[in-house]
């Protein structure tokens, strides 16, 4: 799955639903749960859109499958410095690809040697990536409102939705929020 499904989000998302053989009505909630959680790739694949004004229609396809959050991140702020490339995009995520892949591998092998991964601190790494791609994202408290629409958004959706459905719903209300903002602060711009 690793290989094929370069979404650790997606894999969080469809391990929590899938308990047991899935049939009918838990297939659809998979797909439907792996589709919304990775409805953010679209977003953050147009953003990158510049970078790819070049390519032709299956090489954009192929470029695609190595976004993922860390690298999109990397990219993004490289493009703010004016030294994002594709280069730069498919090396980062031919990097975190093998790696992501080997540390699997790793896992399934070695993972049952480690007794309680959270005594170690283990369970915390993908919250610390997460947030170090965050830090790395901040660009001042005007561009807060989406940050914390998005938390709260998924804070509510924790206490009152059933399984992992709180990410859907922080993902939606942060990019929602963001779309608005970004569209109010155009036309403020052609209205002056």
């Amino acid at each position: 799955m690793s290989a094929t499904v370069f979404a650790g989000t997606a894999q969080f998302v469809t391990l929590a639903i899938w308990q047991e053989p899935a049939s009918g009505w838990s297939l659809m909630t998979l797909m439907t749960a792996t589709l919304a959680v990775n409805l953010r790739f679209a977003l953050m694949s147009a953003s990158l859109q510049p970078l790819f004004e070049r390519e032709g229609v299956h090489r954009r396809y192929f470029k695609a499958f190595f976004v993922s959050d860390e690298n999109w991140a990397l990219t993004s702020y490289e493009m703010t410095q004016g030294r994002g490339s594709v280069g730069f995009l498919l090396g980062a995520g031919g990097a975190i690809y093998l790696t992501w892949v080997v540390g699997t591998i790793l896992g399934g092998l070695m993972g049952a040697g480690i007794p309680e991964p959270r005594r170690l601190g283990l369970d915390f790494a993908f919250v610390a990536s997460l947030l170090a791609l965050l830090l790395s994202m901040w660009r001042g408290w005007a561009r807060v409102l989406p940050w914390a629409s998005a938390a709260a958004g998924a804070t509510l959706g924790y206490e009152v939705l059933p399984g992992k459905w709180y990410i859907v719903l922080g993902g939606v209300c942060g990019s929602a929020v963001a779309a608005w903002s970004s569209n109010a602060g155009r036309v403020d711009n052609e209205k002056s």
